[in-house]
C-alpha cells in the first residue's frame, strides 16, 4: 500500500500498510516498542504515560509527524516520528523503532524517506539562509539502525551518553560559594523564571537555537504538568543571596522514564555569570544527597559526548559513568547559516 505526502508516495513491502497514530494506539505502540527494547536490554522501558506525555506535546501534530506501520492483520509492527515542534525548525530529529521479526524487510528504508521528505518541507519555515538538517541515533550495539542510517546516507556527527551513579554511600556534601544556597523551586511560582534560566544556561549547548519564548515556555510547562513523576520538592536552585537571582538548577526526576528503579537529572545548568564557580558540581551532589535520603541510590543523566561546556567531565569527577553510548547521524538537506550553537567560548566551563 502507499500512502501520498504532496503526491508522493511511500511503497511500503507487501502485507504492510502505514498510516498515522492516534491516541487511541498508544497502548499497541507501547506494547510494540517495548518488544524493542527487550530486545535490546531485555526489559520494558516504554509507558503508557510517557508515550502519551510525548504524543500530547505541544506543537506534535499526531496526522503529520507521526506513521505506524501494520500488518494486514492490525499488528503494529513499526514507529517513525519526526520532531519538528521548535519554532524555527532547522533540526528536524527522527526517532523510530522497528520490531525485530520484521527486520530486513525494507519498511526502514521507506519510513525514512517520508520523515526526510517531511523534514524537506520544513525548509520553507526556516530562514532562507539557514542550514537545515535531518538528525537520528542509534544505540551503539544497534547495529541494524546504524545499517539503516548509513543507507539513507547520513553520517556520524555526534555521540550522547547516559551517565549513572551508585550510590553505595551518602556522597559528599556540596562546597559552595557563601553568596549562593540551594533550595528547591517554587511551583508554580517561580516556573516562567525558572524556564528563564534554563533557556540561558542551555544557550552553550551543542545545537541549542533560539525559539519563541512562549512556544518554549509551554513545552516546558507541558513537561511539568504532563509528567506523573513531577516533584518540585526535586527541582532544585541554586540562588544568589545577593540578587535573588536564579543562578543554577538541577531539575530531578525520582523515576527515570525508562527505568523506574533509577532517578534521573533531566537539566542541569549554570548560568553564565556564576560558572567557574563549583556551582554545577555542587548542584549535582545537593541532588545527590536529597535522592540518598529519598533511598535513590541510582541516578543517571543524559550529555552531550563531546560537550560544549566540559560537562562530562563534571560528570566524572562527581563519580558517574558512561552507561550507554549513543551514535548521533545527520543529513544536511540545505547548506547555508548554521543556526545552533556549535562552539562556545572558553568562559562557558560548566564548572
Amino acid at each position: 500500500m502507499t500512502l501520498s505526502m504532496t503526491q508522493k508516495t511511500y511503497p511500503l513491502p507487501e502485507g504492510y500498510t502505514m498510516r498515522p497514530a492516534t491516541i487511541e494506539d498508544v497502548a499497541a505502540t507501547v506494547e510494540m516498542l517495548n518488544v524493542t527494547s527487550q530486545h535490546l536490554h531485555g526489559k520494558d522501558e516504554f509507558t503508557i504515560e510517557t508515550i502519551t506525555q510525548e504524543w500530547t506535546y505541544p506543537g506534535l501534530d499526531l496526522a503529520r509527524n507521526t506513521r505506524l506501520v501494520e500488518t494486514q492483520d492490525g499488528q503494529i509492527v513499526a514507529y517513525f516520528e519526526l520532531w519538528d515542534v521548535h519554532d524555527i525548525p532547522a533540526q528536524n530529529w527522527l526517532w523510530w523503532k522497528l520490531h525485530p521479526n520484521h527486520y530486513n524487510q525494507g519498511i526502514e528504508s521507506v519510513m525514512m524517506a517520508w520523515a526526510e521528505d517531511l523534514a524537506k518541507s520544513n525548509i520553507e519555515r526556516c530562514p532562507p539562509q539557514a542550514k537545515v538538517s535531518i538528525s537520528g541515533a542509534a544505540q551503539s550495539t544497534d547495529n541494524y539502525m546504524q545499517q539503516a542510517y548509513d543507507a539513507a546516507g547520513m553520517t556520524v556527527n555526534r555521540n550522547h551518553w547516559n551517565m549513572l551513579i551508585e550510590m553505595t554511600e551518602a556522597p559528599p556534601a556540596p562546597q559552595l560559594p557563601d553568596h549562593i544556597t540551594i533550595r528547591s523551586f517554587n511551583y508554580p511560582d517561580e516556573a516562567r523564571s525558572l524556564f528563564e534560566a534554563v533557556d540561558e544556561s542551555f544557550q552553550d549547548h551543542f545545537g541549542y537555537i533560539k525559539g519563541d519564548p512562549d512556544k518554549e515556555f509551554a513545552h516546558f510547562m507541558h513537561e511539568i504538568k504532563a509528567n506523573d513523576d513531577f516533584d518540585p520538592a526535586f527541582y532544585f536552585v541554586a540562588v544568589d543571596t545577593h540578587t535573588n537571582d536564579l543562578a543554577g538548577m538541577s531539575l530531578c526526576l525520582k523515576k527515570a522514564r525508562h527505568d523506574p528503579e533509577q532517578a534521573w537529572v533531566d537539566t542541569l545548568g549554570v548560568r553564565r555569570p556564576w560558572r567557574r564557580q563549583g556551582i554545577a558540581l555542587a548542584l549535582l551532589q545537593h541532588s545527590f544527597g536529597k535522592l540518598w535520603d529519598a533511598e535513590i541510590p541510582r541516578v543517571g543523566l543524559g550529555v552531550d559526548a563531546s560537550s560544549l561546556t566540559g560537562a562530562t567531565k563534571l560528570y566524572k569527577k562527581a563519580g558517574m559513568h558512561v552507561s550507554r553510548n549513543y551514535i548521533s547521524y545527520e543529513k544536511i538537506l540545505r547548506d547555508g547559516e548554521e543556526l545552533a550553537t556549535v562552539s562556545a567560548p572558553d568562559e562557558t566551563d560548566s564548572n
